[in-house]
């Protein structure tokens, strides 16, 4: 789903190639842009006054949705080394908690061996 600004929204899954087909055209001088699979707004090529012009808007159509798929890699890189961090983390700090449980636990022992040993000293 897009917002005014031709962008997509934060809340949607949507697929930017039918997203874009739904967003209305706009009048620019006298030509009328239209939405292309960015999401970019860019001429009729009918309306350019030659090929050259219209190259430049499918490369710029190009590199843009290129530059889209390189963000979504980085994100969906990003995602993957934030929850392997986090597992990492979740793990060392279960063997904190196991290595505290099994001192503590040694502690309560020695103590009670003390407290025997205490006791049989006693007269």
């Amino acid at each position: 789903e897009f917002n005014h600004g031709g962008r997509i929204s934060e809340r949607s899954n949507a697929d930017p190639k039918s997203a874009a087909l739904s967003l209305p055209d706009r009048e620019v001088g006298s030509a009328v842009a239209r939405p292309v699979k960015t999401g970019a707004y860019v001429a009729n090529t009918d309306d350019l006054e030659d090929s050259s012009d219209a190259e430049f808007l499918g490369k710029e159509a190009e590199c843009s949705r290129r530059l889209l798929l390189k963000s979504k890699e980085n994100l969906d890189d990003y995602e993957a080394r934030l929850r392997k961090e986090i597992d990492h983390f979740l793990n060392e700090k279960s063997r904190a908690s196991a290595s505290i449980s099994a001192k503590q636990h040694k502690g309560a022992e020695a103590a009670k061996v003390w407290r025997r040993k205490e006791s049989q000293m006693q007269p």
